[in-house]
Order: structure tokens, then sequence, then C-alpha cells
């Protein structure tokens, strides 16, 4: 029978594979999944597929339990080369930890009292180290940020819990008017929280004066009851 012209040629999956003409110089994948029985899976056993593959044998000789085993170890080889290396307790110290905390855990500030945010307890996984060391130095109750002399916007109360300290900050943002009046003077917690510790600092120092004040007058009462007597 004639072969008709516009018939084209079938090619054979296996037969019309292109072969290097040097099975030597072949790496280990050059032909996976075909592993003749008693060959090994180096660049050796590669040459031996192929001149099997070459041969009139075509795909005989092949031990499937070989073939199985080979397959299972390139497969366990991918899996382990895209897991992550477990962080051993050492490297997790020694690096930022998360977005809020990009020191490593000896220089992440730690906070020291149960804070409260308008009822709402501050997780501190969730606080910003900076946030986390103004909280820190906050050490009284009052009133902050806003017009001198007028309504104050942020109340700060220090109030021991049980046997330890904690602080509550409440500020009133239930409208949009007084969220808006808040916003002009505060950008965010970390700059509310910066107002009040420079605020309180001038406290400090103020009471701190008159404390020694106080204790200078008593001294020379006592000075001066000492010698009348």
């Amino acid at each position: 029978m004639a072969k008709r012209k516009n018939d084209a040629p079938v090619e054979d999956p296996v037969t019309d594979v292109q072969l290097p003409d040097d099975p030597e110089a072949i790496g280990n994948d050059a032909a996976p999944g075909l592993v003749p029985a008693g060959a090994t899976f180096d660049a050796k056993g590669v040459a031996e597929i192929i001149r099997a593959l070459r041969g009139d044998g075509g795909l005989k000789g092949y031990d499937p339990d070989t073939l199985g085993e080979v397959i299972g170890k390139a497969v366990a080889q991918g899996i382990n080369s895209t897991n992550r290396r477990k962080v051993t307790a050492g490297e997790y110290r020694l690096r930022g930890h998360s977005p809020f905390h990009p020191k490593p855990q000896k220089d992440t500030p730690v906070l020291r009292r149960q804070t409260w945010q308008n009822g709402v307890w501050c997780n501190p996984t969730t606080l910003t180290d900076d946030e986390i060391a103004l909280l820190n130095q906050i050490t009284h109750s009052g009133r902050y940020i806003g017009d001198e002399g007028t309504r104050r916007l942020v109340e700060v109360i220090v109030r021991t819990d049980g046997s330890e300290e904690a602080v509550e900050i409440r500020f009133n943002v239930s409208t949009p008017d007084s969220q808006l009046e808040l916003k002009g003077y505060v950008r965010n917690f970390a700059d509310m929280l910066r107002q009040i510790v420079a605020e309180q600092k001038l406290e400090d120092a103020e009471a701190a004066e008159q404390e020694a004040a106080i204790r200078e007058t008593r001294a020379r009462i006592r000075a001066r009851t000492s010698a009348s007597a």
C-alpha cells in the first residue's frame, strides 16, 4: 500500500529520544525514573541506562523495586530541599522575632506593668519597642495633651492591681469630632506616650525640687529647735 503524501511519520516516544553520544558525560538527571537492575544511580549507572535504551532489549531488565527506591529517595530529597531549617533557641534570641520587635531578644524591652488603653489590655507582642520603653517611663497619674489651662484630652491612671502596679490610659474617641480633636495633638499612640513622658519628667523634676525645699526647711527648723533647747 502506497504511503500517502500528507502522512507524517509517527514518532516513538521512547525509541525517538535523543540520547547523548557520550553516555559517560551526562549527569544523574539524564534518565530520571529508569534504573536497570543492579545499576547504581550515579553517572556510571545513568550511562548503563542509556546503553540499555540503545539496545534491542528496550526496557527489559528494569527492576521495579530499584525503580521505586530511587523515586522514593528523589521525592524525599526534593521535600527536604524545600523544608525550612528549624531555628535553635539561641538563634531565635539573636534575631528580631516580629515586625513589632525587630531587635534581638536581649535588646527587646519588656513591659513591666499591665497596661490598659480605653479598657482594652495592651498586648506586649503587638506593642512596638518604642511604645513599651515609653510606657515603662510613666511614673504617676495625671491629665495631659491639650491646651494649657483648659481641657486636657488624655488621662493617665497609675494604680495598684493586687500586689502590682497597673497603668490605664484613657481618651475620648467616641465621636468623629473627638477623634479629630485628639488627632490635632497626636499622630499615633507612640507620639501620645512621648508627650506624656516628656511632661511627666518636668513634673517629676518640679516635685523633686519641692521635696528638696521641704527637707531643707525641716532641717532648719530642727536646727533652731536644738539651738534654743
